[in-house]
């Protein structure tokens, strides 16, 4: 009796201890970590095939990236050069009649190149009657002020009303156009201006003949500035479109030049980088193998015991 309770507390006390690991996880979350498990696995994977070329192919991505950015700017540049090339500029002019003077007007001349020299002219648009063609020498007068009233220039010029030439193939015409030159070469030092124009004599003609006052006979006037082409600017205004494409183009080449300072060195910077990091990762590959044999080791010396262990009986 006392044999079968001995081989009884020896059975027990080889009796393997039951598992302290935590039980299997339930069907759902092994399914939700499926694409979890194989997406970093992808990860991981093409990882270790582009880890080797990413100081070649890092920069080159970097580098082209920027491409279309560097490309709008570029034409941004070109457009702004466009935008500022000096132009020629046309104003209308209403002349006033019937205030005991000769025809007036007063225009507004906004928008100006402050540094461009004009060659300022005053064109009439004048019916070829008898009374205009009879009017002999009149003054054209021009006085440019600032938005300020401070006086710019201002000149005086004869004028006269020649007959016509009349046209074979297109006969006469109804009006022709004259034109008078007021200003050479003159530049205006603000973007802004106050032009008035007087065309006519200020004694009305009442000093010839009988005495009677005579006005010119004007269809429509219009006050311009031509655009005289002097030095570099001078190249400029001639050739807008060239020197824009050209501006364009510049900011394209510089700035990709600077680009590319900055961008090269970064293979350096990876290629350097880049054996510390694997060492690191080797480090962190050989402590998980490491953690692993030791769980496996603790778990296998939990189920096996040796053979010629024998329990230990209480005393009877």
């Amino acid at each position: 009796m006392k044999t079968e309770d001995s081989e009884m507390s020896l059975d027990e006390t080889t009796k393997p201890l039951p598992s302290t690991e935590t039980q299997p996880q339930s069907l759902s979350t092994t399914v939700l970590n499926v694409p979890l498990r194989l997406g970093s696995y992808a990860i991981s994977t093409s990882w270790r095939y582009f880890r080797p070329l990413a100081p070649q192919v890092v920069p080159i991505v970097v580098f082209f990236s920027f491409v279309p950015i560097v490309s709008f700017l570029s034409f941004s540049a070109g457009w702004l050069v466009w935008t500022m090339v000096a132009v020629g500029w046309q104003a209308p002019v209403f002349l006033q009649y019937g205030d005991n003077r000769a025809p007036y007007s007063e225009v507004v001349l906004s928008s100006l190149s402050s540094k461009q020299a004009y060659d300022i002219s005053l064109v009439l648009n004048v019916p070829p009657t008898e009374p205009n063609l009879s009017l002999g020498n009149f003054m054209t007068s021009l006085v440019l002020t600032s938005s300020s009233n401070a006086t710019l220039a201002q000149t005086r010029v004869p004028s006269l009303v020649l007959q016509p030439r009349s046209s074979w193939l297109f006969g006469s015409s109804s009006t022709f156009t004259l034109q008078v030159p007021l200003l050479k070469s003159f530049t205006f030092g603000t973007s802004k201006a106050i032009a008035y124009i007087d065309v006519g004599r200020r004694d009305g003609w009442t000093s010839l003949g009988s005495g009677h006052g005579r006005e010119l006979t004007v269809a429509s006037a219009t006050l311009q500035g031509t655009l005289v082409h002097q030095g570099v600017r001078g190249l400029i205004t001639r050739f807008p479109l060239l020197f824009s494409a050209f501006a364009a183009f510049g900011f394209f080449v510089i700035t990709m030049g600077v680009l590319a300072a900055f961008v090269i060195p970064l293979e350096d910077i990876i290629a350097s980088a880049e054996p510390e990091e694997s060492s690191e990762e080797d480090e962190e590959d050989r402590r998980r193998r490491l953690r692993r044999l030791s769980r496996g080791s603790r778990s296998a010396s939990r189920e096996w015991k040796p053979a010629g262990q024998s329990a230990i009986i209480p005393p009877a």
